[in-house]
């Protein structure tokens, strides 16, 4: 069955063709004639061509049901915003590589992790991220990797190591390395909502089930 057409309903093809240009059909190839139960309908265009809403129904249409191939119905599930349902997840930084870290974050973030994943769509989770001052930077990364800003005055460049950051602002860190793993759009800054990064163990969303989540 289709909206707006009754249920239970039968509908067969004809073998016989027709062709008819009074329908308006754009292409001339082909119309097919229905009937049920000796009952027929006004030739419409061809199933191929026009979608089912040119298909009238015949006079009886209790007596009718659409027989439709599988190769019409759509089997890619699309998530619409509001459809999925977020989980809280959390996650311990310590002893975690930085970048490991990140990359598995923005993945729960994006919702990839998810089989109804949608691009378009916001489908992620929350992620909690505690421990962040405790985050893993190898090599000589904590000294030599340099954060850079300006102010709005000549001169006005300020420049610390990685190492400095971490100490003094961990949550500045870990952010800026999850916000460049996700995608260069407008959705990313409503991803980026569902981070929540905590410097400490402790974190204000004990009230919520967490899941844990491990990096691979």
């Amino acid at each position: 069955t289709r909206p707006g057409m009754d249920s239970g309903c039968t509908v067969k093809l004809c073998e016989s063709w027709d062709v008819e240009r009074s329908l308006g059909s754009p292409d001339p190839r082909g119309t097919r004639r229905f009937e049920a139960d000796g009952f027929s309908s006004r030739v419409v265009p061809d199933l191929w061509l026009w979608p089912w809403s040119w298909i009238e129904r015949t006079s009886q249409p209790e007596a009718m049901e659409m027989v439709m191939p599988d190769m019409f119905r759509r089997q890619t599930w699309v998530a619409k915003p509001g459809e999925v349902k977020k989980v809280w997840r959390e996650i311990d930084a310590e002893g975690v590589p930085l970048g490991r870290l990140a990359a598995e974050v923005a993945l729960v973030l994006m919702g990839k992790h998810r089989p109804e994943y949608t691009p378009h769509t916001e489908c992620g989770d929350y992620v909690v991220v505690t421990n962040a001052k405790k985050v893993e930077l190898k090599g000589n990364k904590a000294e030599y990797r340099m954060k850079q800003r300006y102010t709005s005055y000549p001169g006005g460049l300020k420049m610390e190591s990685y190492g400095q950051v971490r100490e003094n602002k961990p949550e500045l860190l870990v952010e800026d390395a999850v916000r460049r793993m996700l995608p260069k759009n407008r959705l990313s800054r409503v991803m980026m909502k569902g981070l929540m990064v905590y410097p400490g163990a402790e974190h204000p969303h004990t009230n919520q089930k967490m899941e844990t989540l491990k990096v691979k």
